[in-house]
């Protein structure tokens, strides 16, 4: 049996994600897809496994508006996934890229962080930001692109990429320095929930009779709740993307234009030192 054929036919010329003219377009796709992604999941039990640039394309209507479509469902699944893994190796889920038995099975969230993961490489790659282009060739290979050959195991490891998404906060609030208010407030409010698929609330259990450690941990306990159930809700990046697109304090105009960056050769395995 061979797989199912679908096909888009698209009212205006469509385009390609990397070819938005303004930040806020990239926006709008990404919000479009994500909820696409997301309605397919609760309401079809149809999983798209493989968020990435080339499945995102964007149009404009009459009037101008942008609109983003998913596409290439023809290697979507139903839910729950088999183990083996279709995403794009840059854009995965960190869970579903470390070691484990039985392998993890790609689930609908899985797909929310991937979407986090592309919108970080794109504002990278075509927004504003603080970085000079020896220290963002780095910061891609670093954060993205950081993998090698293991030949005992016979597979694709990566040290970086399997780390959590620590690396990607220091990146987001500290070394970016991403040059538009709209970009900066989605990143932020993306990774403030997204980490916490992460955080280990068990390993730092504190001992009874320490108060005010115990306090803080209850508060840990009671973020992490509180993400993973805005997280099981299929519409949370779609409107969490829409009320900072919507919002009129959030200036979405400074720094608005699609950026250009060249990508110097960097000799490996040097490449780490330009990154701070």
């Amino acid at each position: 049996m061979g797989l199912p054929q679908h096909r888009l036919v698209y009212e205006y010329l469509s385009r390609s994600l990397d070819e938005f003219s303004e930040v806020r377009e990239l926006v709008i796709a990404i919000r479009d897809a994500s909820e696409a992604h997301g309605e397919a999941a609760s309401l079809a039990d149809t999983l798209h496994p493989d968020i990435c640039p080339r499945n995102i394309k964007t149009q404009k209507d009459r009037d101008g508006h942008t609109r983003g479509y998913l596409i290439d469902w023809d290697h979507s699944t139903n839910i729950p996934q088999k183990p083996e893994r279709d995403s794009t190796w840059q854009f995965t889920a960190v869970r579903l890229l470390r070691d484990g038995q039985p392998a993890p099975i790609q689930d609908r969230i899985d797909g929310v962080e991937s979407f986090f993961h592309l919108l970080i490489w794109m504002t990278l790659r075509y927004t504003a930001h603080g970085m000079n282009n020896v220290q963002l060739t780095a910061s891609l290979r670093h954060n993205f692109d950081g993998f090698w050959w293991d030949s005992e195991e016979g597979r694709m490891a990566s040290s970086f990429r399997t780390s959590g998404l620590w690396r990607l906060g220091d990146l987001i609030f500290k070394r970016a320095r991403f040059g538009n208010q709209g970009i900066r407030v989605v990143l932020r409010n993306m990774y403030r929930v997204l980490f916490q698929r992460y955080t280990n609330t068990e390993a730092s259990d504190p001992d009874d009779s320490d108060r005010l450690l115990r306090g803080r941990h209850q508060i840990t306990i009671s973020v992490k709740e509180w993400a993973l159930k805005s997280l099981d809700e299929p519409r949370w990046m779609p409107d969490l993307l829409h009320e900072v697109l919507e919002d009129e304090k959030i200036d979405w105009q400074t720094n608005k234009d699609r950026t250009e960056y060249e990508f110097p050769e960097i000799p490996l395995p040097h490449y780490l030192e330009f990154l701070y």
